[in-house]
C-alpha cells in the first residue's frame, strides 16, 4: 500500500524502521478528538480524527511506521470521523458536518491507493430550519464551544463498513431511523435507503459489521419514546438518561448478493425496566455474524436495573444460529458500552464497562462452543471512578488487544494481550500516564494477521498512537562448529521487541537434556544433531519462538584435555549437574554422559527424579552426600546410583 507524498497538510515523522521508542504523537495541533484507525490486508493503516472542526488523517506504513498526515477537509465544522479499509488499501471515511447555514450534513470521501483522496461528497443534508430540537452548544475538546446536533431525530452516530475489493455501506440514524449510502466499485454512489421506518419510534446508535464478500449486518437500538432522547455531545451518542419506555435491540442484515438490505429483525424485545442496550457487532472469516448488547429487565420475573450481556449469532443462507437472544452474563451490577471482535476461525472477545467500576472482557471459544469466565483486565479506580474508553481488536490468528482509560485517579491509558492459543488476556501495560486526569479519552485499536497492532487515542486535546509489533526470537552460538562434551555458549541478544517501548523480559530455552532461562546459557552436548528453541516474552505478554539444530561432532582427549564418562546406575531416575547448572546429564536422556574437559577439578551435584532417591557416587576424589569432585589429569569415568 503506498500514499500519496504531494499532500495538503504534511506532518512528518522521522522513520525508525520497525522499532518505536516512545507513543506516537499524530495528531499534533490542539482541539484534536475521537480519533479512529483502520487497517489493511498487509497492515498498513489510516487513522483519522478531528481537529479544530477539520477533518485529519495519518498514514501508518507497516515497515516504516507513522509517516505523512493530510487535512483531508476544513470547509465547515466538521466532527466524529469514522473510517474502514480494504484489504488492497482503498478506504472510505464518514463524518458529520455543519456548514454556516447550520445545516447538519453526512459527508464521506473516497480514497485510492496512488491516487489519494477524491472529492468529498454529501450523503444526506439536514437544512437548519428543520432539526428536530434546538441547537445546543456543546464545548469542543479545546474549550470553545460550538454548535452541534440536539436531538436524537437529526443526523447522528455514521459508520461505515468496507468489503475486500472497495465495495463500502454507510450508515447513520436521522429522523430516529437508520440511513444508509451503498458504494459500489461497479455501479458508484447510490441514493439514500431508508433502512428503517419506525416512526413514531426511534432507531439510535446504528453499529456494522462488513463481511469480505461484502455481506453485512447493521444493528441499532429502538426507544419507544423519542422525546425521551438527547444525544449527549458531538462524538459519544448515548443518552442521557435512559427512558422508562420499551427498548428493542433490532437489526437489519445487508445481501451482497441481492444488493438490498433484508427485512429487519428483532434480536432481543424491550421490558418496562430495561436500560439503554448500545448494541455492536463483529463476524468471522467464514461470515458469522455475532451481535452483543445489554438488557436490564428481569431476573427470575423479578424487575432488576442491572444489566446483563447478551449475544445472538446470524449467517446469511441460514439465519439466526440461536432462536433467541442468550445471556453470557448475567449479575447483579450495571454492564454497558460493549464492543465485540472476532478472529477468523470464529473466537470472539467482548469487552463493556461495569458498574463495578472496571472495564471487564469476556471470551468465546469457538472450539469449545461457549464463554468462558468473565476477566476483569483493570482495576477498580481508588476513588470508585470507572475505567473508560474500551475497545478490543482481534487478529486473524486470534491475537487480541484491549486498550482502555484508567480511573479518573490513575490517568492512564493500559493495553492488554491475549495470545492465540491463550484463553485469558495478560498485563495490563500502562501505555499513556500523561493525559488530564479529568479528561474523557476515546479511542480505537486494530490489529492484522501479520503481527501488527496500533492503538490510537485522545490524550488531553492531541492524539497518541502505540504499536504493537510481534517479538523476534534469534541466538547464535560458539563455537559454531562445536564438538562433544565441549561447552557451547549460547547468546539471544539478536532477539528483538520492536514494539513501541518494547523490551524483551525473559528468555526460555529448550536443550535436549533440560530447560535453562537467560540471555546467555551454556552447554556441553554429546555428539549428534540436537534440537535447541529459545522462546522470548516482550514486556506486553507477546511471544515468538525459534528452533536451531546444533550439530556437534565427536571428540577425543588430547595433552590439555580429557574425557570423563558419567555411568548412571541402580534402579531409580536422576540427573548430575556441573557449573552452576550450565552443564546437565540425565538418566532419562541416556545412560550415561561423555564430556571433554581441560585439566582441573570439575564438581558434579545429584539430583534424584520422580520418585527416586540418590544412593551414592563411585570413582571420585573426593565427594561429599550428592557432590562428587574429579581432579582430571587422564580420562576419567565416574558412577552415579539412583534407587
Amino acid at each position: 500500500m503506498r500514499f500519496m507524498t504531494h499532500l495538503a497538510l504534511v506532518v512528518v515523522v522521522a522513520a525508525v524502521g520497525c522499532t518505536e521508542s516512545g507513543n506516537n504523537r499524530i495528531g499534533n495541533l490542539a482541539r484534536s478528538a475521537n480519533p479512529q484507525i483502520a487497517m489493511d490486508g498487509a497492515g498498513n493503516a489510516i487513522a483519522i480524527w478531528e481537529q479544530a472542526g477539520n477533518i485529519n488523517v495519518r498514514y501508518f506504513d507497516a515497515t516504516t511506521g507513522f509517516g505523512a498526515g493530510e487535512l483531508i477537509t476544513n470547509a465547515r465544522d466538521n466532527y466524529h470521523p469514522e473510517i474502514a479499509v480494504a484489504a488492497d488499501g482503498t478506504a472510505i471515511a464518514v463524518w458529520l458536518a455543519r456548514n454556516p447555514d447550520g445545516d447538519i450534513l453526512v459527508m464521506a470521501r473516497r480514497y485510492i491507493p496512488e491516487l489519494g483522496w477524491d472529492t468529498e461528497r454529501v450523503l444526506e443534508r439536514e437544512a437548519a430550519a428543520t432539526l428536530d430540537l434546538p441547537v445546543s452548544e456543546f464545548p469542543d475538546p479545546g474549550g470553545t464551544p460550538r454548535l452541534q446536533r440536539g436531538s436524537a431525530l437529526d443526523p447522528q452516530q455514521p459508520q461505515v463498513g468496507i468489503d475486500s475489493t472497495g465495495n463500502a455501506l454507510l450508515v447513520w440514524a436521522r429522523y430516529g431511523n437508520v440511513r444508509a449510502v451503498r458504494y459500489s466499485l461497479t455501479t458508484g454512489w447510490s441514493d439514500v435507503i431508508a433502512v428503517t421506518n419506525s416512526t413514531p419510534l426511534t432507531d439510535v446508535l446504528p453499529r456494522i459489521a462488513t463481511h469480505g464478500d461484502g455481506d453485512a449486518m447493521v444493528v441499532y437500538a429502538r426507544y419507544g419514546d423519542p422525546e425521551n432522547i438527547v444525544i449527549d455531545g458531538p462524538t459519544e451518542s448515548y443518552p442521557a438518561q435512559p427512558p422508562l419506555d420499551v427498548i428493542d435491540v433490532c437489526a437489519s442484515p445487508f445481501s451482497s448478493a441481492l444488493e438490498s438490505f433484508l427485512a429487519p429483525v428483532m434480536l432481543d424485545p424491550g421490558t418496562k425496566f430495561g436500560e439503554y442496550a448500545d448494541p455492536d457487532v463483529a463476524v468471522d472469516a467464514s461470515g458469522m455474524f455475532m451481535m452483543v448488547w445489554t438488557r436490564g429487565g428481569q431476573s427470575g420475573g423479578i424487575p432488576k436495573m442491572a444489566s446483563d450481556l447478551r449475544f445472538r449469532c446470524y449467517r446469511f443462507g441460514i439465519g439466526f444460529v440461536n432462536d433467541a437472544a442468550e445471556v453470557i452474563e448475567d449479575i447483579l451490577a450495571d454492564q454497558f458500552q460493549p464492543r465485540i471482535a472476532m478472529d477468523a476461525d470464529g473466537n470472539a472477545m467482548v469487552v463493556y464497562d461495569s458498574n463495578r467500576f472496571s472495564y471487564e472482557s469476556v471470551m468465546y471459544d469457538a472450539e469449545l462452543g461457549r464463554w468462558l469466565i468473565a476477566q476483569s483486565p483493570t482495576s477498580p479506580g481508588t476513588n470508585g471512578t470507572p475505567s473508560r474508553l474500551g475497545r478490543v481488536a482481534l487478529a486473524p490468528n486470534g491475537t487480541g488487544y484491549v486498550i482502555f482509560g484508567g480511573a479518573q485517579d490513575e490517568a492512564l491509558v493500559h493495553g492488554n494481550i491475549k495470545e492465540p492459543a491463550a484463553r485469558r488476556l495478560v498485563g495490563p501495560a500502562p501505555l499513556d500516564n500523561t493525559f488530564d486526569s479529568a479528561a474523557n479519552p476515546r479511542g480505537d485499536v486494530v490489529a492484522d494477521a501479520s503481527g501488527i497492532a496500533i492503538a490510537v487515542w485522545q490524550r488531553n486535546d492531541a492524539i497518541q498512537a502505540h504499536v504493537w509489533r510481534r517479538p523476534t526470537a534469534a541466538f547464535t552460538f560458539t563455537p559454531s562448529a562445536p564438538t562433544a562434551g565441549a561447552l557451547i555458549q549460547f547468546n539471544a541478544s539478536s532477539s528483538t521487541a520492536p514494539s513501541t517501548m518494547g523490551q524483551i523480559v525473559s528468555y526460555d530455552w529448550e536443550f535436549p537434556d533440560g530447560a535453562a532461562a537467560g540471555n546467555g546459557p551454556a552447554r556441553a552436548l554429546g555428539a549428534g544433531a540436537h534440537q535447541v528453541t529459545l522462546t522470548v516474552t516482550d514486556n506486553y505478554g507477546q511471544t515468538a519462538t525459534t528452533t536451531q539444530t546444533v550439530t556437534v561432532t565427536p571428540a577425543s582427549g588430547g595433552a590439555d584435555r580429557f574425557r570423563l564418562t558419567i555411568i548412571f546406575e541402580g534402579g531409580g531416575q536422576g540427573q548430575v549437574l556441573a557449573l552452576g547448572g550450565e552443564l546437565r546429564c540425565s538418566s532419562l536422556d541416556s545412560g550415561e554422559c561423555s564430556f571433554i574437559f581441560p585439566a582441573g577439578e570439575i564438581v558434579w551435584t545429584a539430583e534424584a527424579l520422580s520418585e527416586s532417591f540418590f544412593s551414592h557416587w563411585t570413582g571420585c576424589d573426593s565427594s561429599d552426600g550428592p557432590q562428587c569432585a574429579v581432579n582430571l589429569t587422564a580420562d576419567r569415568t565416574i558412577r552415579v546410583f539412583f534407587e
